[in-house]
C-alpha cells in the first residue's frame, strides 16, 4: 500500500495467488518497464559522472535512489515474465508506472541543470540526451561491463574528444555560466564552512562538558575528604 492506502506493484509481487499465465498486459508492462530501466540507467551513469568528476554531492541521493528503483523495476520485469497480471491490478500498474515516469522526468530536469554548469554540456546539447536512453544496451555492449566507473570513463572519452574538436563552443558556453558557477562555488564553500564550524562547536562543547564533569568529580572528592576530616573530628570528641 502507498501513503494513500492504495495498492502498489509490491502488492502484486507479494500476491501468492497470481496466475502463472501471462497475457497481453504482461507484454505491455514489460515493454514500458524496459524503457524505464534504460532511463534509470541514464540517470545512474550521469549522476555518477557528476559526483565523481565535479563533486556534485547533492546528487548522491538521486544516484542511490535511481539504483534502488532500477533494481526494483528489473525484479518486476522478471516476475511479469512468469506471472500474469489480473484486471484488478491494471490500474495499480498504470498508476505506479506513471509515478515512475514523472519521477524520472523531475530527476532528469535536475540533472540537466547540473550538467549545464559543466564543460560537458555542449556535447549533450549536440548529440542529445536521448542518446543515453540506449546507454544500458549500446554502451554496456561497447564497454563490456555495466560497472558505473567503466561506463562513466567511456562516456568521458567521448565527451573529451568532442570538446577537443569544438574548443570555441566549449569556451563560449563556460563564459555564459561563469557567474552561476561562482555563485554555486560560494554556496558550497559556505556549506563546508558551516559544517566545519558546527563540528568545531560540537568538539568544544564536548570538551567543556568533559571539563565540567571532571570539575564536579574534583569537587565531590574534595567534599568527601573534608567530610571525612569532620567525621574524624566528631569521632575524636565523642569517643
Amino acid at each position: 500500500m502507498d501513503i494513500y492506502d492504495r495498492k502498489t506493484i509490491n502488492d502484486w509481487l507479494n500476491d501468492n495467488e497470481r496466475p502463472k499465465v501471462i497475457n497481453s498486459k504482461n507484454v505491455e508492462y514489460v515493454r514500458e518497464l524496459n524503457q524505464i530501466t534504460k532511463e534509470f540507467s541514464r540517470v545512474i551513469v550521469i549522476t555518477y559522472l557528476l559526483i565523481t568528476r565535479f563533486e556534485m554531492n547533492g546528487l548522491r541521493q538521486i544516484f542511490l535512489s535511481a539504483q534502488r528503483q532500477k533494481m526494483f523495476v528489473v525484479a518486476v520485469k522478471l516476475s511479469l515474465k512468469e506471472y500474469g497480471v489480473e484486471p484488478k491490478y491494471y490500474k495499480v500498474f498504470d498508476r505506479n508506472i506513471n509515478i515512475l515516469r514523472n519521477r524520472l522526468d523531475h530527476v532528469f530536469k535536475i540533472i540537466t541543470e547540473n550538467i549545464r554548469l559543466t564543460e560537458y554540456y555542449p556535447y549533450f546539447q549536440n548529440v542529445g540526451f536521448e542518446k543515453l536512453i540506449d546507454f544500458s544496451v549500446d554502451y554496456i555492449a561497447a564497454v563490456g561491463t555495466d560497472d558505473n566507473q567503466a561506463l562513466a570513463e567511456y562516456l568521458v572519452k567521448e565527451i573529451e574528444k568532442y570538446n577537443a574538436d569544438h574548443p570555441e563552443e566549449v569556451k563560449e558556453h563556460m563564459e555564459t555560466v561563469k557567474d552561476e558557477i561562482e555563485i554555486l562555488e560560494r554556496h558550497r564553500a559556505k556549506i563546508q564552512a558551516d559544517k566545519k564550524a558546527e563540528k568545531t562547536a560540537r568538539r568544544l562543547a564536548k570538551k567543556a562538558e568533559d571539563e565540567e564533569v571532571r570539575e564536579i568529580k574534583r569537587n565531590n572528592e574534595k567534599h568527601r575528604k573534608e567530610q571525612a576530616k569532620i567525621d574524624r573530628s566528631f569521632n575524636y570528641l565523642f569517643k
